[in-house]
């Protein structure tokens, strides 16, 4: 059972706020609700990405499903702290795991073929079900802490509170049926939009929610952010009068702007999982209890994987009965290599910080550190994967229809150099042609333009574009009381230095992340080339050197900006931020594959050279800029020096 844990934050958060504020911030919230009602909320469920000042909330709501986003949520509006995460991974993956490998013991050791097949499809069944009734749970979740922040809001706006105890037993009751849902209380929320925000099988419909304002409704069409456009461009919103929703994203984020608009600053002021409120840790060295049970986590990882050196040769031995002599069984030396890639990425990580310590030190924290690493190394890495995927299974599909329809021929055999239509493979039997991927390959070695034209998209759009975003909100998720500037007194250089740090941090959690697949996934036949390839990617550090050139940008428009009075449009700092990282990072990427798909595999040397040159570049234009900003930080420093010294004459 869940406990209701309220020592990290004020008891009922949202009752302590006077009934005068409304979600729009406006002295008349009658009024207000009229004229800006998205059924309830102050924002469209479409607004996500429209405001860079939740980008933090927007990219949490898609990141883990909005598992996170969710627990934080709930934790604000009902002062219900989230699970322990053994407890999650031993409901969500042990269970489940448990299953499956009783299953397969069922079908290795019952003899009689029926009852084999009745007992394991009886299991398959009971895992199927399990994962059905833990989706509805978590939706009946989501709609209950959706309604009880629209039944608070409807009382904030009539100026009435209902007891603690008594809403809380109601709410539960709510949690589990419908049976005292009243419309009214929700403020225009319907049962089936409830149903529809948070669906419990992934994919829900959920109706247009229109405001009166002409202008506001018309501004939601247009994408502010890089982010947004790529967003829309995948998830065209709305379609027949109905915007989509996978696993309810939408629906957390325009939650958690609801939540930021009636709650005060200092009450939102928590951790994610641990839920902690930066207070407790602000202005002292010791780690945050998220960053210990990180660490914690860590430590059990490693002790796992020491475990199955010891007992992992002999269980491949015994139990998996494998003819296969040059199997590769992880053991004592990868564990060395698994740590000594740990290793280079925190050593490089403490090298940077020690750079960026001059001429002002950053004053960051090793618990934001450690939050930004882990920021990348997890949400960054899932978010990068699952985009990458989707817009290279679409645009492979895409590519080998039109090759289809446009009379392409593919290399059916490489062997005996054997040809055919593709449209007479799809007319034949589209089940057993080959996949979209291996097609592509076939049809480049034929047709080189064609071949570098997707090289460059791949390169620049789903390499480059995806990770740098990604890398970019992984920082912009992961809020920490250092980079509050707000609410210290920091100079505008150590501000610039902190900032660079922990995108920095973020970059390196990625490329650790990115390094172990490499290494283990791609490289893990030997140990001579798991050695290489990490040796290799620790020399061309391309992802903390993009990272620091989108520092600049986000320098200028979060230090340097407010200080000069700039107005620029939000595209304007995409372009700032992100586009010298992109064009770096996919030039880089473009010329490895180019030089390889040209040379054959064979010009091995030339793509080292070429690398090498473009990063001495990037590496270059990055010192050089650097300065420049260095110096106008340093002048923004003593003009505000200055002018608080003569308020104090």
């Amino acid at each position: 059972m869940e406990t209701n844990y309220r020592s990290f934050a004020p008891p009922d958060p949202l009752e302590s706020i006077p009934s005068s504020i409304s979600h729009s911030g406006c002295s008349e919230p009658t009024a207000s609700t009229a004229r800006h009602s998205y059924r309830g909320f102050s924002t469209s469920i479409a607004a996500i990405f429209q405001d860079e000042e939740h980008a933090a909330t927007d990219c949490c709501s898609l990141t883990c499903c909005g598992l996170i986003q969710s627990d934080r949520d709930r934790f604000l509006v009902t002062g219900v702290r989230p699970p322990t995460p053994c407890k999650r991974i031993s409901v969500h993956f042990v269970l489940p795991l448990v299953l499956f490998f009783t299953a397969g013991l069922l079908a290795v050791h019952i003899p009689d073929h029926t009852l084999n097949e009745i007992a394991c499809t009886a299991v398959v069944l009971m895992i199927v079900a399990y994962f059905m009734v833990q989706c509805y749970k978590g939706s009946l979740k989501r709609r209950f802490v959706r309604k009880q922040l629209l039944r608070t809001k409807y009382e904030m706006l009539h100026g009435g509170h209902s007891s603690s105890s008594s809403q809380h037993t109601e709410d539960t009751e709510d949690e589990a049926s419908d049976y005292r849902y009243k419309p009214e209380h929700h403020l225009g929320q319907r049962k089936s939009d409830l149903r529809c925000a948070h669906p419990c099988w992934m994919i829900g419909c959920y109706a247009q929610d229109h405001a009166n304002d002409d202008d506001e409704e018309a501004d939601l069409k247009r994408p502010h952010t890089l982010c947004a456009w790529l967003y829309y461009w995948c998830f065209p919103s709305p379609l027949a009068g109905y915007h989509v929703q996978v696993w309810g994203s939408c629906a957390l984020a325009q939650e958690a702007r609801e939540l930021a608009r009636i709650l005060p600053p200092a009450d939102r002021q928590v951790d994610y999982i641990t839920m902690q409120p930066y207070r407790d840790y602000t202005g002292s060295n010791k780690l945050s209890q998220l960053s210990l049970q990180l660490i914690k986590w860590a430590c059990i990882f490693v002790l796992v994987l020491i475990l199955w050196c010891v007992v992992g040769p002999w269980y491949m031995r015994h139990v998996i009965v494998d003819n296969r002599a040059s199997r590769h069984v992880f053991g004592w030396i990868d564990l060395g290599i698994f740590v000594l890639t740990w290793c280079e990425a925190i050593g490089l990580l403490f090298v940077f910080k020690k750079l960026l310590n001059k001429p002002e030190p950053s004053q960051l924290s090793v618990d934001a550190m450690i939050k930004f690493f882990a920021a990348g190394f997890c949400l960054s890495t899932f978010l990068a994967v699952a985009w990458q995927v989707f817009l290279g299974l679409l645009v492979q599909t895409i590519i080998v229809l039109a090759m289809a329809v446009a009379g392409v021929k593919a290399v059916d055999s490489p062997e005996t150099n054997e040809s055919s239509f593709l449209r007479n493979a799809f007319a034949q039997n589209p089940w057993t042609l080959m996949s979209a991927s291996d097609f592509i390959d076939s049809v480049q070695h034929e047709h080189p333009i064609f071949a570098t034209f997707y090289i460059l998209f791949a390169t620049f759009i789903l390499a480059a574009m995806v990770e740098e975003l990604c890398k970019y909100y992984g920082y912009r998720m992961c809020e920490h009381p250092d980079l509050l500037f707000n609410q210290n007194g920091k100079s505008k250089q150590a501000r610039g230095a902190a900032i660079t740090l922990a995108m920095l941090s973020t970059a390196m959690g990625f490329t650790c992340c990115e390094n172990l697949v490499y290494v283990f996934v791609y490289g893990g036949t030997s140990t001579q080339l798991e050695l290489s390839i990490l040796f290799a990617r620790s020399l061309f550090p391309v992802h903390p050197l993009a990272a620091a050139l989108q520092s600049l940008g986000v320098v200028e428009r979060d230090v340097e900006a407010p200080a000069t009075t700039q107005t620029k449009s939000k595209r304007f700092w995409d372009f700032v931020i992100l586009g010298p990282a992109i064009l770096f990072h996919g030039f880089y990427d473009f010329l490895i594959v180019w030089l390889d798909y040209l040379g054959s595999g064979n010009w091995t040397r030339l793509e080292s050279v070429g690398s090498f040159l473009v990063l001495s570049a990037a590496l270059a234009y990055y010192i050089k800029m650097r300065r420049k900003q260095q110096q106008r930080l340093q002048l923004l420093d003593r003009a505000m020096n200055a002018a608080s010294t003569t308020n104090v004459v």
